[in-house]
């Protein structure tokens, strides 16, 4: 198995396991972005542009959550304003 050394390279561990945490990242960012276009259409921009700017996927998971229990517009657009800039 020749390609066994590439696969167990440390370095290649360390550049993969970096790929799928920007993977889950971005699919968070976009899964958000979903949510906020699903019940509040003029809003998805902002939703991008605030949640573009969070990096950390259990804030990125937080966040969504909060959506999904907020009960109205007002509600989704102070947690929009809370993301720091």
């Amino acid at each position: 198995m020749p390609d066994d050394w590439w696969d167990e390279s440390p370095i290649i561990q360390k550049m993969r396991a970096e790929y799928r945490a920007k993977g889950r990242i971005e699919a968070l960012r976009e899964g958000t972005v979903i949510a906020i276009n699903a019940h509040y259409p003029h809003l998805a921009n902002l939703a991008r542009q605030k949640v573009n700017q969070i990096n950390d996927p259990q804030q990125l998971r937080n966040l969504l959550a909060q959506f999904f229990t907020a009960s109205d517009e007002a509600s989704i657009r102070q947690l929009l304003a809370s993301v720091s800039s």
